[in-house]
């Protein structure tokens, strides 16, 4: 065993209670959620991912089919089975991984990928997030999502949950005012009856479009919440009729801080 500091011979690694928590909190917020994306597999745990020559990207490694989806410090990255194999976790990467290196590896990734158009644009939408450029990240994974649901590519609804994580992440590191978080439990009363009729996803999606109706982002950034706005209608047609009752009662409910009329503007 190791001691209370976490030295020893033992195999334990603290980090990975770490890594849990934010996974579990994930899915608390998404209780019910049937998609694959939401819940960690059981087989998988804390791995290191190498792609090529690269050096490895440490996290939590999810199986979707033909992907593998790398839990990091810093987000998602999606890589094809074919290109990667999965080792056990160094102990010095584990604990040394930060923003930084989790940045790089990202873009190191991203030049791995060109064989598949779909694949490079997650990781692009991922090094977006890592950097937080917020301006480049929303319309690189609204992008990636209309695509992957052409595509009928069945990680498409999870690309949609990561984007609304990232965007829930970018509204944290903003100054966050009262008025936003008093916005942002509206939007949430609204949701939780509707999550019972199968529309897991929105619930991140929705916390980022409370705070995205702040009244200086509203003006600075108008079309921020018109992207955020196609992608919860567009988490998937057998639900249309439910989305556009989403969007009216948070039209409704939030109309003072939009007064153009919001998602559901004319020509919208």
């Amino acid at each position: 065993m190791s001691d209370e500091h976490g030295h020893g011979p033992s195999n334990d690694k603290p980090w990975v209670a770490g890594l849990a928590v934010v996974a579990g909190l994930g899915i608390a917020l998404g209780v019910g959620r049937v998609d694959p994306y939401a819940a960690p597999s059981p087989k998988d745990g804390a791995q290191a991912l190498k792609v090529g020559g690269l050096d490895p990207i440490v996290g939590e490694v999810h199986s979707h089919g033909g992907v593998l989806q790398v839990h990091t410090p810093e987000g998602v990255v999606f890589v094809p089975k074919r290109k990667a194999r999965v080792t056990a976790v160094p102990e010095a990467a584990a604990h040394g991984a930060g923003s930084d290196s989790a940045h790089r590896e990202g873009e190191s990734v991203g030049a791995a990928l060109a064989s598949n158009p779909l694949d490079e644009l997650a990781v692009r939408a991922y090094n977006r997030r890592s950097s937080r450029l917020y301006d480049e990240a929303l319309p690189l994974y609204a992008e990636l999502v209309r695509r992957g649901r052409e595509a009928k590519d069945p990680r498409a609804e999870g690309w949609a949950i990561t984007l609304g994580e990232t965007i829930s992440q970018y509204a944290k590191d903003w100054h966050v005012d009262q008025d936003a978080l008093e916005r942002a439990t509206l939007v949430r009363e609204t949701l939780e009856p509707m999550l019972a009729r199968e529309l897991r996803a929105a619930v991140w999606l929705a916390d980022a479009y409370a705070m995205l109706l702040r009244k200086e982002l509203a003006e600075e950034h108008p079309e921020h919440h018109v992207v955020l706005g196609e992608l919860l209608r567009g988490l998937g047609p057998q639900h249309a009729q439910v989305h556009r009752e989403i969007l009216q009662q948070l039209d409704r409910r939030l109309h003072p801080v939009h007064e153009g009329g919001g998602l559901l503007a004319p020509g919208r």
